[in-house]
């Protein structure tokens, strides 16, 4: 009874630690809630979508209100010169009046452009920027793919090469002890355990290392999502080593060229840098508005005389605003946003030589890391049977200890090789479709399916634990 209440335990702990573990999909949508550069880009592009109503709004109709309402109170102080008592002597008196005037005015002014070859070129510049920040947008969207595959598998593989290191780890102090044991019955010399010895240090040293690493790739990872995961899903057994489709590599480089977003960013960039030169030499075109305007004055006692008066308004037209000749800052301006349009031509030249590369490059890293995973498959097999073989002719004594050391490392430096090159494979595929411009959450979810086995990111020691430790706030 105490064995099957033990047996249901542990099922329970691995079905919840299975449960606990946090997928590539998971992880992915975690870091599009929390990863900064991907929620910068965001905003940025909510920011550039209001350019194009800021700069429409300059063709629309405006109408412009003023209007002002106050009480006047004047007090006029002057001498009056009176002729005293017809005498012929005049004699100065104060004379002091004070009225009071209420004043209101108002107007209404409605102005609508006919004809302004600046403005509208400034509306077409919009169009093109929004178009450029959707694409850098889009662009930003699958670079968090890549950079949360990237992270992902970092730590996949530098926890593969820590649990082989340790296996490696406990085979070699294995060779340790029988090389004490043997020596001390004095069948093997001392330089077989000072050999064991020195690969035993060598590897501990390697261990450290990788220790280190290890958490050094769950920062990267936590950086993206804020958030430390202990559990992760590794790859399974099974993983279809495709080739791409189409199998022609000129093929996916005209699907980059036509699709790939950090490329199309540039090209809208580039057509609002060309709409700039419009702009600039607009201003030396003229600009004509038509116009409807509504005034209203009131006064209820001008200059103190008691007369009140009343004006209505009301008056329309057409204005024009030219100023051909600004001492040649049009020239100017329309000169320098022609320099920038060419820097804007050879930067898109830049980026599309950098995505078409990455586009063949990718291509051929598929091809490349199927035929390496299938002999680093081979490779295994192969050091295996070596190393069972060593380990045969080192018991009749005919091969050293550090043949058999040295055919264990090579086994578990290929296990470690195997591990990398299927996770490589993998991202040489994610890249290839990003420089495609293809590089959708559907991929993520395909990965996701290969993932199946539950890695404890925290089960080494006490001090990658303490190097994992969650920050408390």
């Amino acid at each position: 009874m105490k064995k099957i209440i033990s047996c249901l335990i542990t099922l329970l702990a691995v079905w919840s630690q299975t449960l606990l573990a946090a997928d590539l999909l998971e992880i992915y949508c975690e870091a599009v809630k929390c990863d900064p550069k991907f929620n910068g880009a965001y905003a940025e592009l909510l920011a550039n979508r209001e350019n194009l109503p800021i700069n429409r709004s300059a063709l629309l109709p405006r109408l412009d209100i003023h209007g002002d309402a106050e009480r006047q109170r004047v007090r006029i102080d002057g001498i009056n010169f009176t002729n005293f008592q017809s005498t012929g002597i005049f004699i100065p008196i104060a004379d002091t009046n004070t009225f009071y005037n209420n004043h209101v005015f108002y107007s209404l002014k409605l102005t609508q452009p006919v004809f302004n070859y600046k403005n509208w070129s400034k509306v077409q510049q919009a169009k093109a920027t929004v178009k450029q920040a959707e694409a850098a947008f889009c662009a930003s969207a699958q670079d968090l793919m890549v950079r949360v595959v990237r992270a992902y598998f970092d730590v996949m593989i530098a926890d593969a090469n820590l649990f082989y290191t340790r296996e490696n780890k406990k085979a070699v102090a294995e060779q340790l002890r029988q090389s004490k044991e043997t020596f001390r019955v004095g069948v093997i010399p001392i330089t077989n355990v000072y050999e064991a010895q020195a690969r035993f240090d060598l590897v501990i040293a390697q261990e450290v290392t990788e220790r280190y690493e290890l958490a050094a790739r769950i920062e990267i990872l936590r950086t993206i999502t804020n958030h430390l995961y202990c559990n992760l899903k590794g790859l399974s057994g099974f993983l279809p080593l495709v080739t791409p489709q189409p199998a022609n590599i000129t093929d996916w480089v005209c699907i980059s060229e036509k699709q790939n977003y950090q490329l199309l960013a540039a090209h809208f960039a580039t057509l609002a840098a060309q709409q700039n030169i419009k702009i600039q030499a607009g201003d030396q075109l003229p600009v004509v508005n038509t116009f409807g305007q509504f005034i209203y004055s009131y006064d209820s006692n001008i200059q103190g005389s008691g007369v009140l008066l009343r004006q209505q308004i009301a008056q329309g037209g057409v204005e024009l605003d030219w100023a051909p000749i600004q001492g040649g800052g049009i020239i100017a301006r329309t000169n320098q946003a022609q320099y920038q349009y060419q820097q804007a031509c050879i930067e898109q030249e830049r980026i599309r030589r950098l995505v078409t590369s990455q586009a063949r490059n990718s291509f051929l890293g598929i091809y490349a890391y199927i035929a390496k995973v299938n002999a680093d498959r081979a490779l295994i097999s192969s050091s295996q049977l070596s190393l069972k073989a060593t380990m045969e002719s080192y018991k009749v004594g005919t091969r050293t200890i550090l043949d058999v050391l040295n055919q264990q490392t090579q086994l578990y430096n290929a296990q470690k090789t195997f591990i990398r090159d299927r996770y490589e494979y993998i991202y040489q595929t994610v890249l290839l479709k990003q420089a495609s411009g293809t590089l959708s959450v559907g991929d993520i979810q395909q990965i996701n399916c290969w993932l199946y086995s539950t890695i404890d990111i925290k089960k080494y020691d006490a001090l990658l634990e303490g190097c994992l430790m969650p920050e408390t706030h």
